[in-house]
C-alpha cells in the first residue's frame, strides 16, 4: 500500500467496469474512472477526520463484485494505508462469531448494513453479549449504509453496543453524497442520511404534478460522478441533466440540513388519485416489535388502478397468529387509503449482497 502522505489520487487513466443489478434484477454495466474513485475515497475519509495515523483496520465481509465491497471496504482503507481483514461474504453463520472476529483481528473500524445491524440486535438481546465487553473503546469509527434503516433500530443498536453508527448515502454511479460525522451533535431524524458533503450539490424534481415535498426525485451533481452506462454496442452514455444525475430516490432537505430519503421513485403508486410511498408503510410496520423486516410491492387494482401487497418477516419465535396483532397495529397507524390490498408472511427475503431486498423476486397469493 502507498505510504507517501502526499498521495491523494492514483494516476494512469484506469477504468473500472462493474455490473450492478441492485433490487430490480436487470444488470447494468457502469464505467467508473479510477482517478475519480480513488480521489472520492480519499476525500471521504478526510471529511470524517481519518488519516495515516488513524490505525484503521476494517473487516471486509461484503462481496467485492460490487462497489460496496470493492470501494467502501477495500479502496477507501487503502487511501490512508489502513489494513483490511478480507473474509468470506457475510452469511447467517457470521452473526454467531461476529464479535469474536472483532476481538481476534483487533478491528478498529466497521461498516454495517441494516441486515447486519438487525441480526446483531436480535442475537445481542438473546445472549446479552453486549454486556461482556465495551466495544465503544475498541471500534473507533463505524459506518452504516447501502440500504435504508429505521431510526428506532439504529438508536437501539447504538444504545445496546455503545457504538455510534455514521449513516451515509450514495450510489455506485455517484459514490458518497452525504455522511454523518462523529463530532456532529445534530440528532438524526427518521429517514435522514446525514448532511450533504461539501462538494455535492442537489436539486429536486417533483414526481408527476404532486407538490408534496416527500414526492420529489433527488438529482445530484458531484465531481466524482461515473463515466456512464456501457451498452451492448460498447458505447458509454449517462442520463445526467446539466451535470445533475437522477438518483431514482425521493427526498428533501429538512430544517436541520439533513437529506431525508422517503423512498424510491419506482416505489410509489397512485391509488385512487392518492400518492403512497412504500417506504413510509415499511417504516411504520417495522416499528412493531414482532416485525423484523417488511417490503411492499405494487399490484394492479380493478377499481383504484394500483394498490400494493405487503410482505412481512416476523421476529424469530413469533407465532403465525401474531399477524392479527400486526395488522391491527398497521391499520391504527396509517390512513385507511394507505392500507395494503394483501399481506403475506415470508421466512426470508431475497436480498442483494449489501442487504437490499430484491423486490422483483417477491410473489405469492397473500391473504
Amino acid at each position: 500500500l502507498p505510504t507517501d502522505k502526499k498521495i491523494t489520487k492514483c494516476s494512469g487513466g484506469s477504468k473500472l467496469y462493474l455490473y450492478t443489478s441492485g433490487t430490480i434484477g436487470l444488470p447494468k454495466a457502469i464505467v467508473l474512472d479510477g482517478d475519480r474513485l480513488w480521489s472520492s475515497g480519499h476525500t471521504f475519509v478526510r471529511q470524517n477526520g481519518l488519516n495515516f495515523e488513524s490505525n484503521f483496520r476494517i473487516w471486509n465481509y461484503l462481496p467485492q463484485s460490487y462497489l460496496g465491497g470493492l470501494f467502501n471496504l477495500c479502496l477507501i482503507p487503502m487511501t490512508i494505508a489502513g489494513s483490511i481483514v478480507v473474509d468470506e461474504a457475510f452469511s447467517g453463520k457470521t452473526f454467531l462469531s461476529f464479535w469474536q472476529t472483532v476481538d481476534r483481528y483487533d478491528l478498529t473500524a466497521l461498516w454495517f448494513v441494516p441486515t447486519i445491524v438487525r441480526g446483531l440486535l436480535t442475537i445481542g438481546e438473546q445472549t446479552h453479549r453486549y454486556e461482556t465487553k465495551s466495544y465503544k473503546e475498541i471500534i473507533k469509527i463505524a459506518f452504516l449504509g447501502t440500504a435504508p434503516i429505521e431510526l428506532a433500530t439504529k438508536e437501539k443498536f447504538e444504545e445496546l453496543f455503545g457504538i455510534k453508527l455514521l449513516e451515509n448515502y450514495g450510489l455506485s454511479e455517484t459514490t458518497f453524497i452525504t455522511s454523518e460525522k462523529l463530532n456532529d451533535h445534530i440528532k438524526s431524524s427518521e429517514a435522514s442520511v446525514g448532511n450533504l458533503l461539501p462538494y455535492v450539490e442537489v436539486k429536486f424534481r417533483p414526481v408527476g404534478t404532486d407538490k408534496d415535498p416527500t414526492f420529489q426525485e433527488v438529482l445530484v451533481k458531484t465531481p466524482f460522478l461515473f463515466d456512464g452506462y456501457l451498452d451492448v454496442e460498447n458505447k458509454i452514455s449517462t442520463n445526467s441533466e446539466n451535470g445533475f444525475f437522477p438518483t431514482g430516490d425521493l427526498g428533501f432537505i429538512n430544517e436541520k440540513g439533513q437529506l431525508i430519503i422517503t423512498g424510491r421513485c419506482k416505489d410509489i403508486i397512485k391509488k385512487g388519485g392518492q400518492l403512497i410511498s412504500f417506504r413510509e408503510i415499511e417504516v411504520a410496520i417495522i416499528k412493531h416489535p414482532l416485525v423484523e423486516n417488511a417490503a411492499a410491492i405494487a399490484t394492479p387494482h380493478p377499481f383504484y388502478g394500483e394498490s400494493y401487497k405487503l410482505f412481512l418477516k416476523l421476529v424469530p419465535d413469533a407465532p403465525p397468529s401474531s399477524i392479527d396483532e400486526v395488522k391491527k397495529y398497521l391499520y391504527e397507524n396509517i390512513a385507511k387509503y394507505k392500507w395494503p390490498d394483501k399481506i403475506e408472511l415470508v421466512n426470508e427475503f431475497p436480498q442483494t449482497g449489501s442487504g437490499k431486498i430484491r423486490k422483483f423476486l417477491l410473489k405469492g397469493s397473500g391473504e
